[in-house]
């Protein structure tokens, strides 16, 4: 095998892991679960912060995210990134938070 040159990329390490623990999940096996949550919560945590600002909204928006990912789990198509997928059901979660506490001030 050939060595890598610097600036070629590989696959991302922890997408790979992500990946590999999703399967797991979704061949059942529940405590790949919290192998997932473990490498995937930081990620998310980040990208909510991002979108929030605020560390606090960002914990509770990641709480509302884990809880919402074994629903979604049907969505998840096996061998694509977990990434863009988590990230999406975190995005749908934020808005949903966003679009309650806007109904909440009319009222």
């Amino acid at each position: 095998m050939a060595p890598r040159a610097k600036n070629e990329v590989g696959p991302d390490p922890i997408e790979t892991e992500l990946c590999a623990h999703m399967q797991a999940y979704l061949e059942g096996q529940i405590e790949a679960f919290d192998a997932l949550y473990a490498a995937f919560a930081g990620r998310l945590r980040g990208y909510l912060l991002s979108q929030c600002r605020d560390a606090t909204l960002a914990d509770d928006l990641l709480q509302e995210t884990v809880m919402q990912i074994p629903r979604s789990r049907r969505t998840y198509q096996p061998g694509r990134p977990v990434t863009p997928w988590g990230s999406a059901i975190a995005r749908h979660v934020s808005q949903m938070k966003r679009r309650s506490a806007g109904r909440r001030r009319r009222w």
